[in-house]
C-alpha cells in the first residue's frame, strides 16, 4: 500500500467556515490525484489563534499549507501545481493571493520535517503527545467532518 500524503494546513482561527474547509479538502484531493495519480491522502488542520501570526510587521490573516509532492519533481511542474492549488484555494475562499502560502516540498523532506517536529517532545512523552494529537484529530473528524486541532495543543516539549 502506498504512503499517505499528508496535507498540513495552518489555518487562522475562524477564518473559514466548515463547508469551505470540506470543499477545499475535496478539491485538493482531486487536484492531487489528477496531477500525481490517486494516492492515499489525509488533511490535517492546525488552528492558529488570532493574534499569533505576523507578516510584513502586521497581524496576518494568511493561511499556510504544506503539501508534499513526489520526490525530484521538476521546478516547472512543481510551480504549475502550486499555482493551480492557490487558484483553487482563492476561488473557494475568496481570499487574496497574499493570504495563502503553499509549500510543496519533496515527500522525503516533508517526512524529515515530520520526524523533526516529533522530536521536539521528550522521548518518554512522544507517544503520549502523538496519541493526544491524533485523538483530537479523530474526534474533530467525527464531530466536524474534518481533522482539526489547535496549533497550541498542550505539549510535553523538551
Amino acid at each position: 500500500m502506498s504512503k499517505t500524503v499528508r496535507m498540513i494546513c495552518l489555518l487562522q482561527e475562524d477564518s473559514l467556515p466548515r463547508q469551505q474547509i470540506k470543499h477545499i479538502e475535496k478539491a485538493m484531493r482531486q487536484l492531487y490525484a489528477r496531477t500525481f495519480g490517486d494516492k492515499r491522502f489525509a488533511v490535517f488542520w492546525l488552528l492558529m489563534p488570532k493574534g499569533q501570526s505576523y507578516m510584513a510587521a502586521q497581524p496576518s490573516s494568511a493561511n499556510t499549507v504544506m503539501l508534499p509532492v513526489p520526490n525530484d519533481l521538476s521546478t516547472p511542474r512543481r510551480h504549475a501545481f502550486m499555482k493551480e492549488f492557490c487558484d483553487i484555494w482563492m476561488e473557494i475562499t475568496g481570499c487574496r493571493s497574499d493570504q495563502i502560502l503553499i509549500s510543496a516540498p519533496d515527500q522525503r523532506y516533508a517526512d524529515s520535517y515530520m520526524t523533526a517536529a516529533s522530536s521536539r517532545f521528550h522521548p518518554a512523552a512522544q507517544f503520549r503527545a502523538q496519541m493526544s494529537l491524533l485523538l483530537r484529530f479523530a474526534v474533530s473528524k467525527l464531530v466536524r467532518g474534518y481533522a482539526r486541532a489547535s496549533a497550541n495543543f498542550p505539549t510535553l516539549a523538551r
